[in-house]
C-alpha cells in the first residue's frame, strides 16, 4: 500500500500498520507518536522524518522493518527508542536498529550505509554492537556522548564493538565423511577461511578451508556425525570500507567479560575512529 500523503503532521499516539506500507511527503512526527510495523511487515519511508530526539519507530515485532531512502542516510538512534539516561541498560537493541536501518535503503542501487548520529548522555549497553559496512556512528564533540557497558547487565560476548561486514546462505548439504561436504547447490563466492559454517555434528568455529568444486567443500574441522540433507548456514566475513566510530567516549565498564572494546575479524580500508577515548577496559 503506498500512502501518498504530502507533509503531514503525525500526532502523539501508536499508529500500527498490518500491511507493508510506503509512506511518502515529509513525516512530522510530534513526541509521543510511534511509528509500529506488525510482525514481518515492512515500512518505506520516502523521507527520513524531520524530527527531534525522541523515539519513532518501534519495530519490536518479530521480522518488522524500516526502510529509509538510499537519497538520505542520516539518523538519529533515539528514533528507534535509545535513551541517554543511565537509567535504559538495552541501548545496544536501538542502535543496531539504527545501524540495520541504513543498511536497508531504497532506491539506490548502490552499497548501504551512512551515518548514525546519537545525542548528548550515558547510553548504557548490555549486549555488543556491530558497525555494518559504509557506517560511521557519530556522538556529539567527543566528550557529551558516553556508550558504557553495563556490568550489572551484560550478556554479549567478549567484545563491545565489532565492525563485520556478514552474508549468510541457508542451504542443505551432506556430511560424507568428517570434514567433507556435499550435495551443496552453489559454493558460487563462498571462499576458504571467511566462510563460517554452523549446521547438525559441525563444531562451533569450523569454517570452509577448500572450495574443492562447484557443490563441495572441505571442512576445518571433524563433524560429529555422518547424514544426508543437513541445514547448513555459510556466513561470509567480508572486507569493510569507510566504517567509522567518531566523537565518542566508548566506557568499557570495567566489565571482566570484555577483552577486546573495538574489533574487526576482516580487512578493512578507510576504517577507524576519530576523536575516540576508549576508557575502563
Amino acid at each position: 500500500t503506498a500512502k501518498s500523503l504530502g507533509a503531514w503532521f503525525a500526532p502523539p499516539g501508536i499508529c500500527a500498520l498490518a500491511s507493508n506500507t510506503t509512506l511518502t511527503g515529509e513525516m512530522w512526527a510530534a513526541p509521543g507518536f510511534i511509528l509500529k510495523p506488525a510482525t514481518n511487515i515492512t515500512v518505506i519511508l520516502s523521507i527520513v522524518p524531520p524530527c527531534g530526539l525522541h523515539q519513532i519507530f518501534d519495530i519490536s515485532a518479530s521480522g518488522s522493518v524500516i526502510q529509509l531512502p538510499g537519497s538520505i542516510k542520516d539518523v538519529w538512534v533515539e528514533w528507534w527508542g535509545a535513551k541517554g539516561d543511565s537509567t535504559k541498560t538495552n541501548n545496544d537493541i536501538p542502535f543496531q536498529q539504527a545501524i540495520n536501518a541504513v543498511q536497508s535503503d531504497v532506491g539506490t542501487g548502490g552499497p548501504g550505509g551512512g551515518v548514525v548520529r546519537c545525542g548528548r548522555g550515558i547510553f548504557l549497553f548490555s549486549n555488543i554492537v556491530r558497525i555494518s559496512n559504509w557506517t560511521r556512528l557519530v556522538g556529539q564533540n567527543g566528550r557529551y556522548t558516553r556508550l558504557r557497558a553495563n556490568a550489572a547487565t551484560w550478556s554479549g560476548i567478549d567484545t563491545f564493538f565489532i565492525f563485520q561486514n556478514l552474508t549468510t546462505t541457508v542451504t542443505t548439504g551432506n556430511i560424507n565423511t568428517t570434514t567433507s561436504v556435499s550435495g551443496i547447490p552453489t559454493t558460487t563466492g563462498f571462499t576458504a577461511s571467511n566462510t563460517f559454517v554452523t549446521g547438525t555434528g559441525i563444531p562451533a568455529g569450523a569454517f570452509i578451508s577448500v572450495v574443492n568444486r562447484g557443490t563441495s567443500i572441505t571442512l576445518s574441522a571433524a563433524a560429529t556425525a555422518t547424514t544426508t540433507g543437513v541445514a547448513l548456514t555459510f556466513t561470509q566475513h567480508l572486507p569493510q570500507f569507510h566504517c567509522c566510530l567518531e566523537q565518542l567516549e566508548i566506557d568499557a565498564g570495567d566489565v571482566d567479560a570484555i577483552s577486546c572494546v573495538i574489533y574487526s575479524d576482516c580487512w578493512n580500508e578507510h576504517c577507524g575512529l576519530d576523536d575516540v577515548l576508549v576508557e575502563r577496559y
